[in-house]
């Protein structure tokens, strides 16, 4: 079955809403109900994002991007593995906040 890779992203600074205590309580409890909920189809479950660095030819340099965790499912099909996330509780944690889902692509073989 085809993987995705779901980026969730924060808000910009600009778009940042401050939650409280309670209220992050209450959606990281929505949120493990929605990972119960698509046990069947997430393969790995991701990980809260920190700080960032980027390495190019350049070297290593710190980098910034609003990157917050990630997710990787299997699904049918593209727009099935998006539609999974359409209610995932990090998109109430405040406004701006978004995920993209992107389709995994097999591996080109070589000769």
């Amino acid at each position: 079955m085809p993987k995705y890779m779901a980026l969730l992203f924060g808000a910009s600074e600009n778009e940042h809403q401050e939650i409280s205590i309670d209220e992050s309580n209450t959606l990281m409890q929505e949120w493990g109900k929605w990972a119960q909920a698509n046990q069947a189809s997430i393969v790995d479950q991701g990980l809260p994002l920190g700080s960032t660095k980027r390495v190019s030819a350049a070297g290593i340099t710190d980098s910034k991007n609003w990157i917050v965790a990630y997710c990787i499912v299997q699904s049918v099909d593209h727009t099935a593995a998006a539609s999974m996330f359409e209610d995932h509780p990090h998109l109430r944690l405040s406004k701006g906040h978004s995920i993209e889902v992107l389709e995994g692509l097999d591996v080109p073989q070589g000769p």
